[in-house]
């Protein structure tokens, strides 16, 4: 009787350690789907940087632009301040032809 109770035994104790590897697969398992998960993460922080570089970039040249555009509308200044400064030493005709000229942008 002693050796069928520790065969029982034995036989439960093999049940339980099948289950405990079942559970160390499946265990497994949720650590595989957490690093894809995590590599997913990782993949998707990187686009958001290299976006984020992307509009710094496109900033920075939208103020170049600006930048340009400014130096553009002081310079068309610089030149009607000259053509108006020049006015009164041009004949009547020219002065007039001047004043009708706009000036490109």
């Amino acid at each position: 009787m002693l050796n069928f109770d520790l065969l029982k035994l034995i036989v439960d104790l093999l049940r339980l350690i099948v289950d405990l590897l079942r559970l160390n697969v499946d265990l497994l398992r949720l650590i595989v789907d957490l690093l894809r998960l995590n590599f997913d993460l990782l993949r998707l922080i990187v686009d958001l940087l290299r976006l984020n570089f992307d509009l710094l970039r496109l900033n920075f040249d939208l103020l170049r632009l600006n930048f340009d555009l400014l130096r553009l509308k002081y310079c068309a200044f610089c030149l009607y301040t000259i053509q108006s400064d020049l006015s009164p030493n041009l004949s009547p005709a020219r002065r007039e032809a001047l004043m009708l000229t706009p000036l490109p942008l």
